[in-house]
C-alpha cells in the first residue's frame, strides 16, 4: 500500500504514536461498554474477499431517466457494491425490490456503483463504475460514496437519492407510502434532508449506516459534494475507514446532526441473540423478555455507549432491514421476507448498544 508523505519525519511520527495512542483508548472504551472488539472491528470494516482483477468501464451506459414526474418528487436509487464481483445474493435482491422499483413512475433509475466492472451472469444487473480507481482496494466504500454523490447530480435532475447496500430486503409497498409522506413534508432541492437508521459506534459518535439505506434531499447531496475537498475525504481514502464513518464526521462538519435523522422504519444490522431469528421464523414470542431498555442505555456513564434514540419500536413497521448477522447475504435475503411477515403488533426492538434485539411490549 502507498502512503503519501505529508510533511517531516517528526510529524509522521507523531501520526504514528497519536494512532496508537487512539486505538489504545478505543479498545479501553469497548471493554468499558463491554461490547465485543471482534465485532466492533468487523462493523466497521468489511474485508470482504475481492476480485483478482480490477477494472473501469472506459464509458458507463446512458442514464436511465425513467421518470416523468416533477424532479422534486422522483426518487433515485443508488445501489453501492461492496463485493465488486458478481454474486448470488444480487439476483435475489433484484427480485425482491429492484425490477418493482423500476416500475413506479417515480423512480428515475435503480443503478449499481462499484469500483469493478461485472455484469451478472444469471440475471440482468450490471455494474456502473466510478471514472477513477480508489487509491487503495481493502476498503474503498468512502471513495465510491463521493464519487456516487457527484455521479448522482451528473445523472437524474430527481429531488431525492436512495443510496442502499447490496443485500437489504425492502417491503416496497410500505416504501412508497413513506415516500409520499417525505415528498409532501420536504423540499429536497433547497432543504437539506436525510433520514436513515442510526447507531452509535462508538462513544459519542453517531452515524447512519448505508446498508439498509439513507434518503438523502438534493440539497444535501450537493453539500457534500462541495465538501470534497476537506481533507477528512482524503485520510478515509487513503486508510480505507468505512463510507458510513466519514459520512457522519463530514456530516458534523457541515451543521448535520446525525441523531436527529434517525428512523425506525430502516434497520441496519441483525439481532443480538441468534435464537431470535428462530422466534421470527416459528412466530412463537412467548419467550421473550418484557421490554426494558437499560438504565445504563438511558444514561451512560462517560466513556460508555448510548443510543442514538431510546426508544422501542414494533417490528412490523420496519420495511427496509439488512440484517445478515451470523450468516452470509444470499441466506438472509432468503428469509428475510418470511422473519418480517404476519409479526403481531407487541413484537418490538430496541437498540442493545451495536445490535438489536427483540422483546414483548
Amino acid at each position: 500500500m502507498k502512503i503519501k508523505s505529508y510533511g517531516s519525519l517528526v510529524h509522521i511520527n507523531h501520526l504514528v504514536v497519536s494512532t496508537a495512542v487512539l486505538t489504545a483508548i478505543s479498545i479501553f472504551f469497548i471493554v468499558r461498554s463491554g461490547r465485543n472488539f471482534a465485532d466492533s472491528v468487523v462493523t466497521t470494516i468489511p474485508y470482504n474477499p475481492k476480485p483478482k482483477k480490477w477494472k473501469l468501464r472506459s464509458q458507463n451506459p446512458p442514464a436511465p431517466r425513467l421518470s416523468s414526474v416533477s424532479d422534486d418528487k422522483q426518487i433515485y436509487v443508488a445501489i453501492i457494491d461492496d463485493e465488486y464481483q458478481p454474486k448470488p445474493h444480487h439476483c435475489k435482491m433484484a427480485n425482491q425490490w429492484v425490477s418493482e422499483f423500476l416500475e413506479n413512475p417515480r423512480v428515475d433509475g435503480v443503478e449499481i456503483y462499484s469500483a469493478n466492472a461485472w455484469s451478472h451472469p444469471d440475471c440482468n444487473l450490471s455494474t456502473i463504475t466510478i471514472p477513477s480507481m480508489p487509491p487503495q482496494l481493502f476498503n474503498p466504500s468512502a471513495y465510491i460514496l463521493l464519487r456516487t454523490f457527484k455521479m448522482f447530480l451528473q445523472r437524474s435532475t430527481s429531488g431525492y437519492l436512495f443510496v442502499i447496500g447490496d443485500a437489504a430486503y425492502i417491503k416496497t409497498n410500505q416504501f412508497f407510502q413513506y415516500l409520499d409522506r417525505v415528498t409532501t413534508s420536504t423540499r429536497p432541492l433547497s432543504e437539506r434532508f436525510m433520514i436513515g437508521c442510526c447507531v452509535e459506534q462508538r462513544y459519542f459518535f453517531q452515524m447512519l449506516m448505508i446498508n439498509s439505506g439513507i434518503v438523502f434531499s438534493r440539497r444535501l447531496v450537493e453539500d457534500y459534494v462541495n465538501s470534497s475537498q476537506d481533507h477528512l475525504w482524503n485520510v478515509s481514502f487513503d486508510v480505507g475507514i468505512a463510507s458510513d464513518e466519514i459520512l457522519a464526521q463530514i456530516s458534523d462538519k457541515i451543521g448535520i446532526h446525525i441523531p436527529g435523522k434517525q428512523t425506525h422504519y430502516h434497520l441496519g444490522r441483525g439481532w443480538r441473540v441468534q435464537k431470535h431469528y428462530q422466534y421470527l421464523k416459528d412466530k412463537k414470542f412467548d419467550e421473550l423478555p418484557q421490554c426494558n431498555i437499560p438504565m445504563e442505555y438511558l444514561r451512560p456513564p462517560p466513556g460508555e455507549l448510548g443510543l442514538c434514540a431510546a426508544q422501542i419500536y414494533k417490528v412490523n413497521e420496519v420495511f427496509v432491514w439488512s440484517g445478515s448477522r451470523g450468516m452470509t447475504k444470499l441466506q438472509f435475503l432468503e428469509s428475510a421476507e418470511e422473519w418480517l411477515t404476519d409479526i403481531p403488533d407487541n413484537v418490538a426492538y430496541y437498540w442493545d448498544r451495536l445490535y438489536p434485539t427483540l422483546c414483548l411490549r
